[in-house]
């Protein structure tokens, strides 16, 4: 900026801090200790602001202060007072000597920068125009010239400048203005300005600033277009007076504000989905340590009771299938939160649409009328086709319920180009080329209330017994995970869209290949088990030994690399948990390696393979099983590690 300012305070240490907030300003600042210093000072140099502290020795602020005003020369010098007392007596003081706004002590320094910020501006405006006004009196003969000039300062301005009468009717208005609320200069200069404001309490507490003060700096309220879209500004006002002291008019700037309150929402609700996300993962990865035990007991009980005890084998099924239900709500929890693991291939998102679509019609029934419609079918996405067909139906499902008398179901795909710079709008994490999956219905639309609501888990708009609230949180973490967005627009009674944008790749679709799984087999190794959740070890060390292996168990880290030092040599494979006490799986991996390095390692985690593997916790070539996981599945993978050569 390199504005010149002048403060003055008795207190140095005052002056020194206001200086160092100041200086990231590149103000040219200048001090003063009393008031007749800073009125010496002032005679040598005018500035172009000046803060004044008012409790001062001998000249206090209030007499300096009037002291500026008397003089044309320093009249319209901008004075801010600085002071403690916010009292409203001593406020009053201060506006009656001629000070335009105050500062609090102890200072802020996003308060002193904001309100120094708007005076230099409205200073720099103020003096432009009556720069103008005296080169309007003193050259009569070229008035029009002065005029375009003055004209050109106004209209160029970005922040729109509003000139108005004492009762707030507009007299005049620059380009901007017209842009931002898209009425021509004439309607805006004929129309009543309560119009322009969409709560009248916001436009009457503003009033009742301005006129208390004398000025409002950045006032922030609602105001709207001829189109009445709701525009947020940042309002700041000053009153006009003549001569004789007698208000003719205001003097404001006002700037848009909305696309920033728009970016600084969505971040906020995207903190806050990363937030529920990681309780979420903490929740799924904490609740498969106990539906490995479950499920695993349960299997084990299966294959100890006779076949011919119906009773007791269809208790056991109905455990195993308690248990399976639980799974998928720990893999729900696990989508939302982006930690499910992904089987990504690069895929035609044309082919993806067209083999769900048949599943689709069935779901939604015959009431409801399904188009698709393909402006190419040569996009190509690096998904899991599986989770994407996971996400339509689901928002088939929901589009359904949305419409129990019948209504219109449709998906359109299409190729859109995010130009750099606009990503935030769209919640993406770069610019470039996208995907664009709608899914629109017509059915009752969604209320402003639950909008910001939708993508949590467990929440539901559905009575209770018609759904867990877990579909649009799956939606929400499996196209998160896929690196895109989902972006949802509605009204009530008149449907909903859901816009998914997915990150175009280079290259060619792989074709699914299908694949037969070995047989269980067991063996007679001796296997290290680590893990510190004893109904967890309990049950792992059960089913190996019943499988012919000797097992070993550790129950915390320091237990698991002594026992491998112990039994060095004999140990063909280490099954480790990832998260335990005293040493955790990979200070487990890193300690035996230096004892045998080529021990053969399985790592056991309620969380993926690939989150583990993305946050570098362990090396990409290591074998990994997630929890819960079948005894067959468990097995299969101890034999298929430990025949590796």
């Amino acid at each position: 900026m390199n504005s010149s300012i002048l403060i003055v305070d008795d207190n140095t240490h005052n002056l020194r801090v206001l200086e160092e907030i100041l200086a990231a300003e590149d103000h040219d600042i200048c001090m003063a200790v009393n008031g007749e210093l800073a009125l010496r000072s002032v005679a040598t140099r005018t500035p172009e602001l000046i803060l004044l502290d008012i409790m001062m020795p001998g000249m206090d602020g209030f007499e300096v202060c009037r002291h500026l005003k008397a003089d044309p020369v320093t009249a319209d010098i901008p004075v801010l007072f600085i002071s403690a007392l916010a009292e409203p007596d001593v406020l009053m003081r201060a506006f009656e000597a001629g000070g335009l706004d105050y500062i609090s002590k102890p200072f802020v320094e996003q308060e002193v920068l904001a309100r120094v910020r708007t005076h230099l501006r409205l200073a720099a405006a103020q003096s432009q125009l009556l720069e103008a006004n005296r080169e309007l009196s003193r050259e009569i003969e070229t008035r029009n010239e002065s005029e375009k000039k003055y004209r050109h300062l106004f209209e160029e301005s970005k922040d729109v400048i509003l000139v108005s009468d004492p009762t707030g009717r507009l007299l005049d208005v620059n380009q901007a203005g017209i842009e931002l609320f898209g009425y021509t200069r004439e309607e805006l200069l004929s129309l009543d300005p309560r119009e322009l404001y969409c709560s009248p309490e916001d436009r009457k507490r503003m009033w009742q600033v301005l006129y208390h003060a004398g000025f409002v700096n950045d006032f922030e309220l609602e105001m709207k277009g001829k189109n009445g879209r709701a525009i947020i500004v940042h309002l700041s006002v000053s009153i006009i007076r003549d001569d004789e002291g007698k208000i003719f008019g205001h003097r404001g700037i006002a700037r848009d504000v909305t696309e920033r309150r728009k970016l600084e929402r969505q971040l906020l609700h995207s903190q806050k989905m990363e937030s529920i996300g990681l309780l979420a993962g903490g929740v799924a990865h904490d609740f498969n340590n106990l539906l490995t035990a479950i499920s695993g007991y349960g299997q084990i009980l299966q294959d100890s009771v006779p076949e011919n005890d119906e009773v007791s084998q269809d208790s056991i099924r109905q455990v195993l299938k308690a248990a399976g239900r639980a799974a998928e709500l720990t893999g729900s929890l696990l989508a939302f939160s982006r930690k499910q693991a992904i089987n990504a291939k690069p895929v035609h998102v044309y082919t993806i649409i067209s083999d769900t679509a048949r599943l689709i019609q069935r779901v939604i029934g015959e009431d409801i009328e399904f188009t698709t419609a393909f402006s190419g079918k040569d996009l190509l996405v690096m998904a899991d086709a599986g989770q994407l067909e996971q996400v339509f139906m689901n928002l088939a499902t929901n589009a359904r319920d949305a419409m129990p008398h019948g209504g219109r179901l449709s998906i359109c795909l299409k190729r859109v180009v995010v130009k750099e710079g606009s990503e935030a709008l769209y919640d993406l994490p770069s610019s470039g080329n996208y995907a664009l999956v709608s899914v629109a219905d017509t059915g009752t639309g969604i209320d402003n209330g639950s909008m910001d609501k939708l993508f949590e888990p467990f929440y539901t708009t559905k009575e209770v017994g018609k759904g867990t609230g877990l579909g649009l949180s799956i939606v929400y973490g499996i196209i998160k995970q896929h690196e895109g967005s989902v972006l949802v627009g509605s009204e009530a009674g008149k449907g909903t869209t859901f816009n998914i944008y997915l990150p175009l790749v280079e290259g060619h679709a792989v074709e699914e290949k299908s694949t037969t799984l070995p047989a269980v087999n067991g063996g007679t190794e001796t296997i290290l088990l680590a893990e510190d959740e004893e109904l967890v070890r309990t049950f792992l060390a059960r089913i190996l030994e019943r499988s012919g292996y000797t097992v070993i168990t550790a129950e915390d880290g320091e237990d698991a690399v002594r026992k491998f030092g112990e039994g060095t040599g004999t140990i063909s494979l280490v099954l480790t948990d990832m998260v335990m006490p005293r040493k955790n799986g990979m200070e487990i991996f890193e300690e035996i390696s230096k004892i045998d390095p080529g021990t053969k390692v399985i790592f056991i985690s309620g969380y993926t393979p690939e989150t583990i593997h993305k946050k570098g916790i362990i090396p990409s070539e290591v074998e990994f099983i997630t929890k819960p996981f079948k005894k067959d599945d468990l097995l299969r993978k101890v034999r298929e590690v430990l025949d590796k050569n």
